[in-house]
């Protein structure tokens, strides 16, 4: 997740096409099979079975840098700026099932894929507009128990989700004063908060950063995403007790300040381009 500075798309129509094999995961999407711990403890083996880790192979170790969403049998939805930066090796190799990062004990049964392609609308490094990226695999995913998709927001493109906890999980930094990121994915419940002042709160960055409706905030300062977590999830709960992926994480000032919510990428804003991207890859 870039880290800002302070200074001294995409829009839905009305219209929705059909994907054939999104359709088909409907029955299978977004329903962990293992129950979770809620309240910033280590979550259990399996609780969000749609968590990707995205990074390379080291020798026989797997270095995750950011993390993404299972959304198909194919296709995993991550940030474009992780695979933007000059100074580290792009990802190349997409995890599933995984859960302790440095440990072959856990009871987690890792499946890795190589990244056979990427589809982006358009990433813009200096606006962070676009930050959305959809990563295809080089074989179809075989699902289990703790491995599975979750589900894509249809239904959602007019939710505001103003008010609403979402949760958002990841491998990234539990603490603003250590670089160290956690070897097990953290989750954390974060407020959404109104995209107009957070905009407004942006402004004040020296980059300027685009904040719009492309985008949801979430954060009061107690719980965020930090570094690490970049492209991972941030989840919605919906009323058929179904997990949607509504936002992909994406920047902050520092992690956890008030002023500055954490930015995540509206996934409903980009449906439109999503569906064909889907049904050609």
């Amino acid at each position: 997740m870039p880290r800002l500075l302070p200074a001294a798309g995409a829009s839905p129509s009305a219209r929705r096409r059909q994907l054939p094999q999104a359709t088909h995961l409907q029955a299978e999407c977004g329903r962990p099979s293992i129950p979770r711990v809620i309240g910033g403890e280590e979550i259990a083996v399996g609780s969000w079975p749609w968590l990707a880790a995205v990074g390379t192979l080291q020798g026989q170790s797997f270095v995750s840098s950011c993390g993404g969403t299972l959304i198909t049998r194919r296709h995993v939805l991550t940030a474009s700026h992780c695979f933007d930066d000059p100074r580290f090796v792009d990802p190349t190799v997409v995890r599933l099932g995984e859960h302790d990062l440095t440990s072959r004990t856990d009871n987690a049964r890792p499946q890795d894929f190589r990244i056979a392609g990427r589809r982006s609308p358009g990433y813009n490094r200096r606006s962070h507009e676009n930050d959305f990226e959809i990563l295809i695999l080089d074989a179809n995913v075989a699902f289990n128990e703790v491995i599975r998709p979750a589900c894509l927001p249809f239904d959602l493109r007019n939710n505001d989700f103003r008010n609403t906890d979402l949760t958002v999980i990841g491998w990234g930094r539990t603490s603003t004063t250590s670089l160290r990121t956690s070897s097990v994915p953290m989750q954390a419940d974060v407020p959404v908060v109104d995209t107009a002042s957070c905009s407004r709160a942006y402004q004040r960055v020296e980059s300027k950063p685009v904040v719009d409706q492309r985008h949801l905030c979430a954060g009061k300062g107690t719980t965020d995403s930090c570094g690490g977590d970049s492209g991972g999830p941030l989840n919605y709960l919906g009323r058929d007790g179904r997990y949607y992926v509504v936002g992909v994480v994406s920047f902050a000032v520092d992690c956890a300040r008030p002023e500055f919510p954490g930015v995540y990428t509206r996934v409903t804003s980009y449906l439109d381009w999503l569906l064909p991207v889907l049904e050609s890859t």
